[in-house]
């Protein structure tokens, strides 16, 4: 069936699934043209295949009362920051502006409703699981957090400074402070002071591993999340600051609200909290992802590892912290597996991950495997595959049979011809596909060299020159007379008239 032309599909007209007329009015390709329905109402389509089967949608598109009633929504994103939206189209394009003016586009509500939309010139940072958690219990007393650059925290005079949390009543913040971010004590104290000056008294629960730092501080026992360190010390300043009831606060059966409050809040949660058995025996919990190649796994016994692969993590193969190459050497070495060929294979040499030597049941060994192909079963025995091809016979090229003699590996092999002539270190590849040639048979076209030797054309521009040596088909010298000699010049040139004699 020919196809339409551009021209042609202007003014084509389908009727919708639900029952509304549409046409082409404007058309630039099959994935961008424009239709118009018969209220006046135009939407720009990216597949043509979906108009002409009638495969498209008038009111999914263009809800009016959905539309108008998102208008104007208000939430408050992950970053503390205010946000609202300006224009809504559809639920995957929206435009929102944050409280201090900076717009963002093409915005989805799924990301909105959930918090999750980045204001474009705040730097954005992972919170923390242990953060969260306090926010998942403070929050019901009144606490919110101050973003920064918000208009909240240029009302308490911070300088744009963001808190964790924040009670505005009582003017007491509260602040989380992982070893990793909070490495330069000078930042603290100077936040700590600017508290002071505005009168705001800042509680802060700090890892074990932070500098010292005077003020109302909290020191962990240990940084693992949901710890009992974490428990007891936030029942402390709930009772002891709030002057409120701490014994809700209990991390073992709120376990489940938790999660799913910290998967809310956190960006990348697809896989957030799973757990898996490393090859070390030890059980590895997700418990912050930026993305599927940057996931942090913290270990049962409380010891993390940072930007690790999603992948890695599910076959088992992050290694503890404290592991050494030594002791993994001391741990794989004469390790057995049976192969996926049914043999039993040893690593009997471990000088690195893809540096193994292997020993098969029947004395052989393979050199520079990796140890996934040991721990797969995916090593090949290097004789077993060949032995058992000995005796095929194939027709080579030139229209001659070998058969193959012996072989140490799939590649070095010998085969015999019917000829009686042997052909060494071949491979077996070039073997099963025939192209081994014999060298005693004569060669199978006449030499060109002969043919076109003192073969004479006229160039284009006027001179005549003559083939003086030919070595082969891009390596010719070429004479035009009085002594005139051109080198090393292509025949393809020379045929074609395009070598310059003058």
């Amino acid at each position: 069936m020919k196809q339409r032309s551009k021209k042609e599909r202007i003014g084509m007209e389908r009727i919708s699934r639900d029952g509304k007329k549409a046409r082409i009015v404007q058309y630039n390709s099959c994935e961008d043209f424009e239709i118009e329905f018969e209220d006046g109402t135009r939407r720009k389509m990216s597949h043509f295949k979906e108009f002409e089967s009638g495969k498209f949608n008038y009111q999914y598109m263009f809800h009016k009362p959905r539309t108008e009633g998102r208008n104007g929504t208000t939430k408050r994103m992950n970053n503390g920051l205010q946000a609202t939206i300006i224009c809504y189209r559809n639920s995957h394009d929206m435009d929102i502006r944050f409280e201090d003016g900076v717009e963002a586009y093409n915005v989805s509500w799924r990301d909105f409703s959930a918090g999750n939309v980045a204001h474009p010139n705040v730097k954005g940072t992972q919170i923390s699981i242990n953060e969260l958690v306090l926010a998942f219990y403070l929050e019901p007393f009144g606490f919110i957090k101050v973003g920064q650059r918000s208009k909240l925290s240029k009302e308490l005079m911070l300088g744009g400074k963001e808190i964790d949390l924040f009670h505005p009543e009582l003017k007491i913040a509260v602040e989380y402070d992982g070893e990793y971010a909070h490495r330069d004590v000078q930042k603290d104290i100077e936040k700590n002071q600017l508290f002071k000056e505005q009168g705001i008294v800042v509680y802060r629960f700090r890892e074990p591993r932070c500098p010292l730092l005077d003020g109302n501080c909290y020191i962990l026992e240990d940084t693992k999340n949901l710890s009992g360190s974490l428990e007891k010390n936030l029942r402390k300043f709930v009772q002891s600051e709030l002057k409120a009831d701490a014994s809700k606060i209990d991390f073992t059966s709120d376990k489940r609200a938790i999660v799913k409050f910290v998967r809310e809040r956190k960006r990348c949660s697809l896989h957030l909290f799973e757990e898996r058995t490393m090859s070390n025996g030890m059980k590895g919990t997700i418990v912050e992802m930026l993305s599927c190649k940057d996931i942090t796994v913290q270990f049962e016994d409380g010891k993390k590892v940072f930007h690790k692969c999603y992948s890695s993590f599910c076959k088992g193969n992050i290694a503890h912290p404290d592991e050494t190459s030594e002791e993994k050497k001391k741990q794989r070495l004469y390790q057995k597996r049976i192969m996926n060929n049914g043999h039993e294979a040893t690593v009997v040499e471990y000088e690195a991950w893809n540096r193994l030597v292997i020993e098969f049941d029947n004395g052989e060994k393979v050199y520079n495997k990796s140890w996934w192909d040991f721990e797969n079963g995916s090593v090949g025995l290097p004789s077993s595959y060949i032995k058992n091809c000995i005796g095929e016979r194939i027709l080579q090229k030139r229209g001659m049979y070998a058969t193959l003699i012996s072989g140490v590996d799939a590649n070095h092999i010998d085969v015999l011809f019917d000829d009686g002539t042997i052909v060494k270190n071949r491979k077996y590849n070039d073997f099963k596909n025939g192209t081994i040639g014999n060298p005693h048979l004569p060669a199978a076209r006449k030499r060109k060299d002969q043919e076109r030797l003192g073969e004479v054309k006229m160039m284009r521009d006027g001179s005549v020159g003559k083939i003086v040596e030919y070595r082969n088909a891009g390596d010719i010298d070429m004479d035009f007379g009085d002594g005139r000699i051109v080198t090393h010049k292509k025949y393809a040139n020379f045929a074609a008239g395009s070598v310059k004699g003058r």
